[in-house]
């Protein structure tokens, strides 16, 4: 089954996405030349290679299953509005071939997707704002906790399987408690919400290093060979 993709922006950033994400066997790759979509059937992920708040907003009210992955060097008041209007995975210019493809495959599943320097920026904003709003913390288990601290890194359930030794289903039953304690609906909304009521700016910027470093070369690896083997 393909996983159709939209690139949306300039000419040269567009056809150079093009040309990366066509070299996977189940990509299926279209271009956009401007931001204003034409008559199509949603896909399943649209790449918006630009800072463009109100195309974000449009897509989520046009197709609100597809999911948005931005690529752009984002400011961290830029990835805080963006990811309030539903983008999914937030790129810089600078990620490499493989993580841009690897960002896709979560987006495409519905899951948060934040290269390491964007989610250090997104913390930040969220941190220093001064009119965000601050819900009351919710009593969450020692392993609930475990589990939104690697949701808020952008980990996958299998990664966080991996790491809490425990069953993705079991990761999926933490899940479904956390989003009904917290009253959210998706894992951008449990992330930001948990943020927002005070998680450490410093310390999640720390542990979005190390948990970079320690999966880049194993854990984003083998979610693509694994996804490229179904």
């Amino acid at each position: 089954m393909s996983l159709s993709v939209l690139v949306a922006g300039p000419a040269l950033m567009r056809e150079g996405l093009r040309t990366l994400l066509t070299q996977e066997e189940d990509f299926a790759v279209g271009t956009e030349a401007s931001h204003s979509f034409s008559d199509r059937s949603p896909p399943d992920v649209v790449i918006i290679c630009a800072d463009v708040p109100e195309t974000v907003r449009d897509l989520r009210t046009r197709w609100p299953q597809t999911g948005v992955l931005v690529v752009a060097d984002l400011s961290p008041a830029a990835a805080g509005r963006l990811t309030e209007l539903g983008a999914l995975g937030l790129f810089p210019f600078s990620a490499e071939p493989d993580e841009l493809i690897w960002a896709v495959r979560q987006v495409a599943q519905g899951k948060l997707a934040l290269h390491p320097t964007v989610l250090r920026a997104l913390v930040a904003h969220l941190a220093e704002a001064e009119n965000a709003p601050s819900p009351p913390r919710v009593q969450l288990t020692a392993r609930e906790r475990d589990v939104l601290r690697y949701l808020m890194l952008g980990a996958s359930d299998k990664d966080i399987a991996q790491r809490l030794y425990l069953s993705v289903r079991t990761v999926q039953s933490h899940l479904a408690h956390l989003y009904h304690k917290l009253g959210v609906h998706s894992r951008t909304e449990a992330a930001l919400a948990d943020i927002r009521a005070g998680w450490d700016a410093e310390e999640l910027a720390r542990e979005a290093d190390e948990f970079s470093n320690s999966t880049e070369g194993e854990t984003r690896h083998s979610t693509l060979v694994s996804a490229q083997g179904k």
